[in-house]
């Protein structure tokens, strides 16, 4: 295992290159199979085998469904794959699969500018107003470039959207495994197609639009590419022997992707077949510009035909070529560029934080070796001892130091003034006019940390309380004194919570006014607290 296959592994990345594969194109006509090496800072096929399918009966395709019922009976498709594998010997045995436009979607679309975190939800939303497929019975994966409008100036994302049916990728994984082949990708054949012309086409300027055309014999084909990927592929008929009088139906593909990124942005028009020579004049009348001419066949040494070839030959670089985005709608056991990047964002930010830790806590480490060196640096220039501890042990000199402290808290208390005239003071503002006292009387002790026992703070007023209306009356004023003595501000320290009051009933002669005496209810309001210690 390599060291960035181990780094990668640690990190919990999926990220598997597969150097060689044999690529396998599949449409409703013809299974191709292509192996290529580099060879010399090219390619070199080493082999590209065509095989038509079984016969399909009536009623097994429906268009709707991305014709998945073709795969439901091997001997379509699988038979004529076997066979192949089973001719020679190949390389390797990872295989990736692309798709003809009959099994699966291609799409180019515009959106709103969008932060990233959001793609995950946005773009399949967005994509559901041009593609009329089921996304819940079909796999998808895409890719997303920005770019600023020519009109309006304004940023916006373009997005290049594949999809097949889920059932087709289950069926190509069991179907590849049974013939002892190992599936490393699903795709569709633009991205294949177009991946052979980027990694071949040393005239192309990487990331300009350009226009690629093939013409058979009776077809017409044009893949458009913009930022390094396929946008756009189609296919009209066409007759050599009409000549100028072929509609190729160029400019209004052109016009159609114009308009979504509001700019004409293909710069490069390239006829790749054999007879460039004679369609190059007709597509350049067209297209009013400049068309360049390259044969592809001259790269091989051999005629290739059409884009059902070229994707062959193109699914085997899908390792090979970083230019072209990887789309891909298997990615069994491979993390996405994007789950790639968030966890590499993850790991980031947490090596962030563990730097910030690690300089913090030697931060603090030298801080305190430091502080260390200056406390031991006074300790070995002091000379001067303490005279009270003098020939003292340590827990000698312990135990005085807590008699020390006890006495500084004492003596800290005894001058820490009570303000006895606050609580006198509040008195006539909340005594009844129907009560008054007879006795106060206030006690805070003073600890000094002899006794062992716990003091009490303490206030104790006794009175009468006498009402003409009856005891019951006076018991009433006498317990509304109470909560008003309980709630008093002033009185907080000592009476919150704490005041109770108590009555005796003997009653007494207190005065004589016009010869009837005047009775009342006697009574003794305490606060209470205990000191600590």
């Amino acid at each position: 295992m390599s060291f960035s296959s181990t780094i990668d592994s640690s990190l919990g990345i999926k990220r598997t290159d597969y150097k060689e594969c044999i690529g396998i194109y599949i449409s409703l006509t013809d299974v191709y199979v292509a192996q290529v090496r580099e060879k010399s800072g090219g390619l070199e096929i080493d082999s590209l085998i065509k095989l038509p399918v079984g016969e399909i009966p009536p009623g097994v395709l429906k268009p709707a469904d991305l014709n998945e019922g073709f795969f439901s009976t091997p001997k379509h498709w699988l038979d004529p794959i076997k066979k192949i594998i089973d001719s020679k010997q190949w390389a390797t045995k990872n295989v990736v699969v692309t798709l003809a436009s009959n099994f699966s979607i291609h799409r180019h679309f515009v959106m709103q500018d969008t932060p990233r975190r959001y793609w995950k939800n946005t773009i399949p939303l967005q994509a559901r107003k041009y593609i009329h497929y089921p996304f819940e019975r079909g796999v998808s994966d895409y890719y997303v470039y920005s770019f600023y409008a020519g009109l309006s100036k304004a940023k916006h994302l373009g997005v290049v959207f594949s999809m097949t049916s889920a059932r087709i990728v289950q069926i190509l994984e069991s179907g590849m495994k049974s013939i002892g082949l190992n599936l490393v990708a699903v795709e569709t054949s633009p991205l294949s197609i177009y991946r052979l012309f980027n990694q071949t086409d040393k005239e192309n300027v990487s990331g300009k639009g350009c226009i690629y055309a093939n013409f058979t014999s009776h077809t017409g084909q044009f893949l458009y590419a913009l930022n390094n990927a396929p946008v756009l592929m189609r296919e009209v008929e066409v007759q050599k022997a009409i000549g100028n009088r072929n509609r190729l139906e160029v400019n209004n593909c052109m016009d159609f992707i114009s308009k979504q990124i509001e700019k004409n942005p293909f710069e490069d028009v390239v006829v790749i077949s054999d007879e460039a020579d004679f369609w190059a004049p007709i597509l350049e009348s067209e297209v009013k510009r400049h068309v360049r001419t390259w044969k592809i066949s001259d790269l091989f040494g051999f005629k290739v035909e059409g884009f059902a070839e070229m994707a062959a030959i193109g699914a085997c670089l899908k390792f090979v070529n970083k230019n072209v985005p990887d789309i891909d709608l298997y990615r069994k056991n491979r993390s996405s560029e994007e789950e790639i990047r968030s966890t590499i964002t993850v790991w980031k930010l947490a090596l962030v934080l563990v730097v910030l830790l690690v300089l913090w806590c030697g931060y603090v480490q030298i801080r305190s070796v430091m502080k260390l060196k200056a406390l031991s640096s006074q300790t070995f220039t002091t000379n001067n001892d303490v005279a009270d501890f003098k020939g003292l042990y340590a827990s000698q000199i312990k135990e005085k130091v807590n008699s020390m402290s006890r006495k500084s808290k004492a003596l800290s208390k005894f001058l820490d003034p009570v303000n006895y005239t606050e609580k006198l003071s509040i008195l006539p503002d909340i005594l009844p006019q129907e009560m008054w006292l007879t006795s106060l009387d206030i006690k805070y002790p003073y600890d000094t940390g002899a006794s062992k026992l716990k003091e009490k703070s303490y206030i104790r007023m006794e009175g009468i309380a006498s009402v003409y209306s009856g005891r019951e009356k006076e018991l009433a004023l006498g317990n509304r004194f109470r909560t008003v003595v309980d709630s008093t501000p002033e009185m907080a320290d000592l009476c919150k919570g704490r005041a109770t009051i108590s009555y005796d009933f003997s009653t007494a002669p207190l005065k004589q006014q016009q010869k009837d005496f005047v009775l009342g209810t006697k009574f003794s309001l305490k606060c209470e607290k205990e000191d600590k210690k």
